[in-house]
């Protein structure tokens, strides 16, 4: 093959050279250190490493030539650095971003730009981000520069490498272009190199104006706006060669990978675009060029042509060019444009002799012969493009123990490492360990390695996979690392806090000391429950001081425990509402609904009157004619009241503290008919709440038993009792596993049903014949303590008592209780409830609720007093009806 004129690019072709992957430079004498952290940094320092400079500029202000200026990687420099200062052939002055192994390059720049290199000789920028909206590196005046590199960070900006004056020999090798405007060669700039770089979605990859000698080999150009290289002016003596240049790709499009070009590119814009006055010993060869829907492939000397072929025919030149399209491999950060193993026009088809080639791609891969293409005579070409395909796309690396599944664990330690490469290519695989101790790396082809780690650190390895085709890829270091601990015992901790619910515990566990990885823990929450995991979260059935313990387990099979104590309780909200003695009381009003209130008689405490329009299918529903209200034996408190010609229930239930809404009918066949429901009484025995309806003058009653959910027919009392009726009047109450209702007859009389559930019999008596009573009855009233049946008759607004020993068999004369109490006269409606061993009665007087109790214990009534005023409730007037229930 002939010798390839060289354009007087000699000193270029060797600064690109030089710009490989691994500096073949001389070593600098000493190096300057930067970082930024103002906490150990000093501009009046001597840039040692133990003090680095703060600012890039103040290196720049004294750099020798031999010197190396390295910037802490991952730091930001927001500044513009001018460098006045040069180095030489033999010791340039060099800037450096990055260190080997690491993909965390320095970052500098501002709006304006990044370097500005004037008047400079013999220096090198490499592996730093730049970053500007203008120009991010500006060569003016400047000789055997190199910008070697430089990733992308994907900046959305305008910026570019601009090249100014009288800059000869400047090396553009190795960088990542990311939504800029590239690299801009101005007139007077001779023998510039650009060459392995990445123009990603670029405004313009290379414009180069009067500036002769411009050498472009080996980049990739992908969906650039404008022409993808240009040479306008007199840009004479080019060389324009293995490139790869797509301005179009239905799939990568697709996705979004184009820019938003505006007004600077538009469907006629060619890729390669040569000015009449730039054609003159410019040579256009071996590239992989397809245009963009409607646009030329070539502009030369002001005519366009669509396809390689034409182009060759009319101007000699592109003989070897290929119109393809390819397509990328887009995936990474930077985005880069690999080429794929669809693209066989690029593969291994460059021209080796093209003067500016490096010997090694964008990413210091060497020439790989392709299994995908057969080769008929020479081998050992490059692909075209920055990029050199291989079958080895990427690896990573796994770790464990041997014999754990973390790879951590005490000195010795075994870590186990799995290499997981992903190769496209039928090659052999080889595989090159370096465990990061210091240790000699293991060369094998085997994929998973045991290594032992025999001091205390954390050791990042990696792996590097090559092929036997000369492929070769590097795998990140392994995060977090292979961690080797000092022994020591497991040692858990744990805090219990209260949870954010009622009686609930919130458990946190933690653990150290040991060598190994914790595998996980195990919560007793001291009530026969248990939870896995670091945190818990739970809710005990009732308050109580409880032991909590937690177990650690690490992956050695150890375990260790720790415990605390937890007091579980109510806040004082719900210790009203759910703990001691306490009355639930319903006071239904004519004009505003229900309201429900509670007394705590153990703390001495009220919850204030609350409306239940929740509970109200009917909102129209505002008067209750009566009401009742009793507890089951699982805490739920059930109100009754009557409706029209039904009976409806509503349920309160200690487990949310909410009543269950709306007020539902008794879904059972009515015996009432067309009659109204003048008055119902309710009564519990356990589980089980016994609903008595008067209407027509006849009681009935209906079953509900909560512990199995089922609801009996409705039956009539005053029939299966033998009672006299037309009845007036009901209160009912239970002692033991007996129902007593009493009922008013027409005749005055007050007469006792006592249903007995043992023997399933019922009985009845004459009261008012057995001890006489008030007359005038208007309402009646009822409660149980113990084995005692406590009756209260409202006569003449004044309330009378007698009590029946169930025990003993008898039953006391009447008592005016109003004499008793004070409260006498005025009071229209009536209920009692009983908590231990005290009866509470709650009457309505002036449209308000008073309570006055009698203490069966200290053998003394409490004077009464008003518990619904307090409230500021104007809407709870008048109280036209009350129901009470004792728990």
């Amino acid at each position: 093959m002939p010798i390839r004129r060289t354009l007087g690019l000699t000193a270029a072709v060797a600064t690109a050279l030089l710009a490989g992957p691994v500096p073949a430079f001389a070593a600098p004498a000493t190096t300057l250190y930067v970082d930024g952290v103002r906490s150990h940094c000093s501009d009046s320092g001597q840039g040692t490493q133990a003090v680095p400079f703060c600012t890039v500029a103040a290196a720049a202000a004294v750099v020798v030539p031999g010197q190396t200026v390295q910037l802490a990687p991952g730091r930001v420099f927001e500044e513009q650095v001018r460098l006045t200062r040069s180095g030489t052939p033999d010791q340039p002055i060099t800037f450096v971003g990055g260190l080997p192994g690491r993909d965390d390059s320095a970052v500098v720049g501002t709006a304006t730009g990044a370097f500005v290199l004037s008047g400079v000789h013999d220096v090198v920028l490499r592996q730093i981000v730049l970053r500007g909206d203008g120009d991010r590196v500006a060569v003016e005046d400047s000789s055997r520069v190199t910008v070697d590199g430089t990733p992308s960070d994907g900046y959305n900006g305008t910026g570019t490498i601009r090249i100014s004056g009288q800059s000869d020999h400047v090396t553009v090798s190795r960088n990542h272009f990311h939504d800029d405007h590239g690299v801009t060669v101005e007139a007077g700039v001779r023998d510039t190199v650009i060459t392995t770089n990445d123009f990603a979605r670029t405004r313009r990859a290379v414009l180069a104006t009067d500036a002769p000698g411009v050498v472009a080999v080996h980049n990739t150009v992908a969906f650039s706006c404008g022409p993808g290289i240009a040479l306008e002016g007199a840009s004479t003596g080019a060389v324009v060669e293995n490139n790869v240049l797509s301005g179009h790709n239905e799939r990568d499009l697709t996705m979004g990978a184009g820019p938003d070009c505006g007004p600077e590119g538009g469907p006629g814009s060619a890729e390669v675009s040569v000015a009449a006055g730039s054609t003159a010993g410019t040579t256009v060869d071996h590239n992989v060029v397809h245009p963009r829907p409607g646009a030329a492939v070539y502009s030369w000397s002001g005519t366009a042509y669509a396809t390689p072929a034409a182009f060759n025919a009319a101007t000699g030149q592109g003989r070897h060019d290929v119109d393809q399209d390819v397509e990328f491999e887009l995936a990474g950060q930077p985005m880069t444009d690999r080429l794929t193993d669809q693209a066989l026009a690029a593969i291994d088809s460059a021209d080796p002799s093209a003067p500016g080639a490096l010997p090694t791609d964008l990413t210091g891969t060497a020439a790989l012969d392709s299994p995908l293409v057969a080769h008929s005579g020479t081998v050992g070409f490059r692909d075209r493009g920055a990029y050199e395909l291989q079958g080895l796309r990427s690896v990573s690396l796994r770790a464990g123990g041997a014999t754990v599944p973390t790879p951590t664990g005490p000195a010795p330690f075994t870590a186990r490492l799995v290499a997981e490469p992903v190769n496209a290519w039928p090659t052999k695989l080889g595989y090159r360990y370096d465990f990061g101790d210091g240790s000699t790396p293991l060369v094998t082809t085997a994929t998973t390695v045991d290594h032992v780690y025999t001091t205390v650190g954390v050791y990042k390895p990696t792996v590097t996979v090559t092929d036997d085709l000369g492929g070769r890829v590097v795998g990140d270091p392994l995060v977090p690392g292979i961690a080797v601990n000092a022994d020591g015992p497991l040692r858990p901790t744990l805090t219990a806090v209260p949870g954010t619910t009622q009686l609930s515990v919130q458990v946190n566990a933690a653990a150290d000391g040991s060598p190994w990885q914790v595998s996980g823990y195990t919560t007793d929450f001291g009530d026969g429950t248990t939870a896995t995991g670091a945190s818990g979260y739970h809710v005990y059935a009732r308050p109580g001081t409880y032991t909590v313990t937690v177990t650690a387990r690490d992956e050695a099979g150890r375990t260790a425990s720790t415990s605390q104590g937890f007091t579980a309780e109510y806040d004082d909200h719900h210790k009203d509402l759910l703990t001691g003695e306490r009355v639930d009381v319903l006071a239904g009003t004519s004009g505003s609904g229900i309201f429900a209130g509670q007394l705590n008689y153990t703390r001495g405490t009220r919850q204030p009157f609350a409306g239940l329009a929740d509970l109200e299918a009917d909102h129209t529903v505002k008067n209750t004619p009566s009401m009742a209200a009793a507890y089951t034996a699982n805490g739920d408190l059930h109100a009754v009241r009557a409706l029209g010609n039904s009976v409806q229930v509503a349920d309160w239930r200690p487990s949310d503290l909410h009543w269950q809404s709306p007020w539902a009918t008794i879904p059972r066949t009515s015996p009432f008919g067309n009659q109204t429901v003048t008055e119902v009484a309710a009564a519990t025995i356990g589980d089980k709440l016994h609903v008595l309806a008067l209407a027509g003058g006849r009681i009935y009653q209906v079953t509900y038993d909560f512990g199995i959910h089922s609801l009996s027919e409705w039956a009539e009392v005053t029939a299966a009792t033998d009672l006299r009726f037309p009845v007036t009047r009901i209160a009912a109450a239970t002692t033991g596993n007996s129902l007593h209702v009493a009922a008013l007859g027409t005749d005055g009389h007050l007469r006792i049903a006592d249903g007995n559930y043992d023997r399933g019999t019922w009985s009845n008596g004459d009261l008012t014949a057995y001890r006489g009573g008030p007359s005038g009855v208007t309402q009646l009233s009822a409660a149980s303590i113990g084995g005692s049946f406590h009756l209260l008759a409202l006569a003449g607004g004044s309330i009378h008592q007698a009590t029946a020993d169930y025990t003993a068999g008898t039953w006391t004369n009447w008592a005016n209780v109003s004499d008793a109490t004070g409260l006498g006269g005025s009071v229209t409606r009536l209920s009692a409830a009983t908590t231990g061993n005290t009866l509470h009665l709650y009457g309505v007087s002036n449209g308000h609720v008073h309570n006055a109790n009698g203490d069966y214990t200290a053998g003394r009534w409490s004077a009464w007093s008003d518990v619904s005023s307090p409230d500021a409730h104007t809407s709870l007037a008048p109280v036209t009806t009350v129901a009470a229930a004792g728990r």
